[in-house]
């Protein structure tokens, strides 16, 4: 057999056989589907976290360590979108034993009491101005924290949306200010404590 031929016929056989790797999974983008896709929240890959002043003087930071939910993402139609994410009230972690203490005690989270914290959306909208390549949502829904609910409204970028070797997935990350004294947390003075908690929080999710 010529040397040639016998090169075209190893070739043909090597592209019949050959399947995608992993590897090449990772790098193959995913465009919009048609009907949109529900993700369940990796809680892995996701997080909250959290910023108050302390003493007019300084901040610190600290994080939610426990997030679930779930989210559906429709890029074509997302007035279609929602999403659902729970916190565990119990799973702050500010670098202190102590002061995680206090945080998940009656002071704050009164974790003990209310042992998750609560979004639900009820509007999603793009935001005017949003990058293509990372759009932009404006994300109006309810926050059950403590027992209080109230209304709040953030900005989300989507980081991505990609079939991985992971599996199909995407992530959101954004923020958010709340006033800890709508929620219940009065017990500190704002001289001694913020009464704006920062919140930025990133969600990844799986579709399956």
């Amino acid at each position: 057999m010529k040397p040639a031929l016998h090169t075209l016929i190893a070739c043909s056989l090597l592209a019949l056989f050959w399947t995608p790797t992993s590897a090449s999974l990772a790098l193959q983008p995913v465009e919009a589907p048609a009907q949109g896709l529900e993700f369940e929240v990796d809680p892995l890959h996701s997080g909250v976290l959290f910023r108050i002043e302390h003493m007019q003087v300084s901040a610190f930071h600290g994080r939610f360590t426990k997030i679930s939910g779930r989210y559906f993402l429709d890029q074509e139609d997302p007035a279609k979108c929602e999403v659902e994410i729970s916190i565990d009230a119990a799973s702050a972690d500010s670098a202190s034993e102590g002061r995680d203490k206090h945080i998940t005690g009656p002071d704050f989270m009164n974790a003990k009491q209310f042992p998750t914290a609560e979004f639900r959306s009820t509007s999603i909208v793009p935001a005017e101005d949003s990058d293509p390549e990372r759009p932009v949502y404006l994300v109006t829904g309810m926050l059950n924290l403590r027992g209080e609910e109230g209304e709040v409204t953030f900005p989300m970028t989507l980081i991505g949306e990609k079939v991985t070797r992971m599996g199909h997935r995407s992530g959101f990350e954004g923020r958010l200010t709340i006033d800890r004294r709508e929620f219940g947390m009065e017990s500190f003075p704002t001289e001694a404590l913020g009464a704006e908690i920062e919140l930025t929080f990133f969600i990844e999710g799986l579709h399956e």
